[in-house]
């Protein structure tokens, strides 16, 4: 199953965003983000926690980053009713981690991006997360400093 997620990935990645960025019509360079849910640990933790995999290519090499993201609350700041809320004074912590480069390469990308993140990740994911599994956005700036 990995390696079909991973050929689906790698197919709408060059379908919708391709290599060559920086001679984008547009002028607009783009990268590809497919979101994973993650699974939380039920028994100490409620929200959400996710998984971004993001691809870049610029010129001929291509980057595969990642990250976390999260926003869970600790059991014990809940009520403990069948509803539960939020008790004062606490909050869902949001938060996540820095971009991490998996690779960054002309052909070594898919294996050692984007099959190495699923690998990684694959006792975790539960599924992708939103309407659509993957968008197109304008590159952010801190992946343009990784690359």
């Amino acid at each position: 199953m990995q390696s079909l997620i991973t050929k689906v990935i790698v197919q709408t990645f060059e379908e919708k965003v391709g290599k060559h960025q920086v001679h984008a019509k547009d002028g607009k360079l783009k990268a590809i983000r497919f979101t994973f849910s993650l699974r939380i640990d039920h028994s100490t933790e409620s929200g959400y926690r996710y998984l971004d995999l993001l691809i870049y290519a610029p010129m001929n090499y291509v980057g595969v980053y990642a990250r976390e993201r999260w926003n869970v609350i600790s059991l014990e700041d809940l009520t403990d009713e069948d509803d539960p809320e939020v008790n004062p004074g606490k909050s869902y912590v949001e938060g996540g981690t820095e971009w991490k480069r998996y690779a960054y390469h002309d052909s070594g990308w898919r294996l050692d991006g984007v099959d190495r993140v699923l690998r990684e990740y694959a006792a975790k994911i539960t599924g992708f997360s939103g309407p659509s599994f993957y968008e197109v956005l304008e590159v952010p700036t801190e992946i343009e400093a990784l690359t």
